[in-house]
């Protein structure tokens, strides 16, 4: 499967009191990164919305290796590892820019339902562009 490559600053306000990358921020640093890699593939989300189409979580797994600091530069590598026709899992790679240092890996399952919070199968034009290589 193909990936992208999505770049952030630590900023102050995503550490805690020592300068490091609080943990539960990594949660957003993912959710940004797989919004762009979408976003990549012209998979739009406010889009989506509008066509009853919605992607939620149901399921997160985070491996930290090494602590991100304020100031470091990331890189996040995001790929699609798996996917059936109404869910798929994303994976993370987060690296320290300059040094390459693997930080944090981690794996989410996203699954497609309807705004009655039913699962349904995702779009078939959405499919396409999500799993092409």
């Amino acid at each position: 499967m193909s990936s992208s490559m999505y770049e952030l600053r630590v900023y102050y306000e995503d550490t805690d009191c020592g300068q490091v990358v609080y943990y539960s921020n990594y949660l957003r640093f993912f959710e940004r990164s797989r919004t762009e890699f979408m976003r990549e593939r012209g998979v739009d989300i406010k889009d989506m919305m509008a066509r009853d189409v919605h992607f939620v979580v149901t399921r997160i797994e985070v491996d930290f290796k090494a602590p991100a600091m304020y100031g470091d530069v990331l890189q996040i590598e995001t790929s699609i590892t798996e996917g059936t026709k109404v869910r798929f899992e994303f994976s993370y790679i987060i690296r320290e820019k300059i040094s390459q240092r693997v930080l944090v890996t981690g794996k989410t399952v996203i699954a497609c339902i309807t705004d009655n919070s039913k699962p349904q199968r995702i779009p078939q034009d959405v499919y396409a562009k999500l799993f092409k290589e």
